[in-house]
């Protein structure tokens, strides 16, 4: 009778004991794997996400257009800009072997606008989120907020503010969007919860280097930090998503934007339109500046960290 208890029971402690240390591993792997999306506040109204950052500046450069579009000295310094993270991903691919980075553009505060920059790193490959402080800058000072350090870094002739979650880093040059960051990574109330983001985000390609999210009503609302005229639209419409395509003679944004079928942003009138067929150039204004103006200020800002 023995003899049958243990045969049976040995086969089961052994598969409980497999188990149990399969999901001892699965935790390990899975322990602060958070997505820096998880700490970005949800008034982004543009974020760009760079699934290959030590190749972006060979991506960019090997194509006609952006080599023309350096011609423009504001565009040829952000060029630069962009040379020196895909060095640092390039140097630093042992702590950051995830090679993803998130670029957020916010409204903070009343008047003020600030990039928020953010990407995962191999925790195990550093000793302590001083490393990663010393290869950001130099550290100046460190303050509490909402139980979460901040630590003051100086970057060449910047001031840096960054912070930690478990796995990710974030920061910025404006202090009050490390702030903002920390209380949406506590937040019940996070990007990732949005309905409409997760919708558009479920829909890119995962094949693509860049992917390009904004916020409708959130561009609008940003938009009005630099036009004299206010833009009274706040319900326009909710999220897009778009897999960013690079061409020898064309950039190409191409994706999809959620509505909600209720008539309450003014794009649900156009849920049960069927397609006409019309010329891009009949619907482009014949004095495109300011798109351009618009686009070019993006990038511009993004050579404020880098």
């Amino acid at each position: 009778m023995l003899t049958k208890i243990l045969k049976i029971a040995t086969p089961i402690v052994l598969i409980l004991i497999i188990l149990l240390i399969g999901y001892n591993s699965y935790k390990q792997v899975t322990k602060n794997t958070e997505s820096p999306l998880n700490i970005i506040p949800t008034n982004a109204a543009v974020i760009l996400q760079c699934n290959a950052a030590s190749k972006l500046y060979s991506t960019l450069n090997s194509v006609n257009i952006w080599g023309h579009m350096c011609n423009i000295s504001i565009i040829d310094s952000v060029n630069s800009q962009i040379e020196l993270i895909s060095k640092f991903y390039n140097h630093q691919s042992l702590i950051f072997k995830n090679n993803t980075l998130f670029i957020s553009l916010h409204k903070v505060g009343a008047n003020n606008s600030g990039l928020l920059f953010s990407s995962n790193f191999e925790r195990q490959a550093i000793s302590s989120n001083m490393d990663i402080n010393s290869l950001l800058g130099n550290l100046v000072t460190q303050v509490q907020y909402n139980n979460q350090p901040i630590f003051e870094i100086q970057y060449k002739s910047r001031t840096l503010f960054v912070s930690y979650k478990g796995d990710i880093v974030f920061f910025s040059e404006n202090k009050m969007l490390v702030e903002d960051a920390i209380r949406a990574s506590v937040s019940e109330e996070k990007l990732t919860f949005n309905p409409s983001f997760n919708t558009v985000y479920s829909t890119i390609s995962k094949s693509a280097e860049i992917h390009l999210f904004y916020n409708y009503n959130s561009v609008f609302e940003y938009t009005n930090l630099f036009t004299n005229k206010l833009i009274n639209t706040s319900d326009f419409s909710g999220w897009a998503a778009t897999d960013l395509s690079i061409k020898n003679q064309l950039i190409v944004a191409n994706g999809f934007s959620a509505i909600n079928n209720s008539a309450t942003n003014f794009t649900d009138v156009l849920a049960s339109q069927s397609s006409e067929k019309i010329s891009i150039i009949d619907i482009i204004p014949k004095n495109p500046t300011r798109i351009l103006v618009g686009f070019f200020y993006f990038l511009y800002l993004i050579n404020y960290f880098f």
